[in-house]
């Protein structure tokens, strides 16, 4: 599993899917369950983890990195 070290702490990022190349950069999270403030906040943390690791292991530009949170399905009505 891809990891990074933060400081003295290593932070294990284990993204759904990536594109990455000299031209931009690609992240992709797929998510299942309600859409809820909750949920948008984690996986906004989620993908700003996996962002710091394409920065810091694969060299990826801020400027033209994207990141996305694909909601696969959604839980069933309560």
């Amino acid at each position: 599993m891809p990891s990074f070290f933060h400081g003295p702490v290593e932070v294990w990022s284990k993204y759904d899917f990536a594109i990455h190349s000299p031209e931009a950069t690609l992240i992709f999270d797929w998510k299942t369950g309600k859409v809820s403030p909750d949920s948008e906040e984690d996986v906004r943390d989620q993908l700003h983890t996996y962002a710091k690791y394409a920065m810091m292991e694969w060299g990826a530009n801020p400027d033209t990195l994207k990141l996305y949170a694909v909601w696969l399905a959604v839980g069933a009505e309560e």
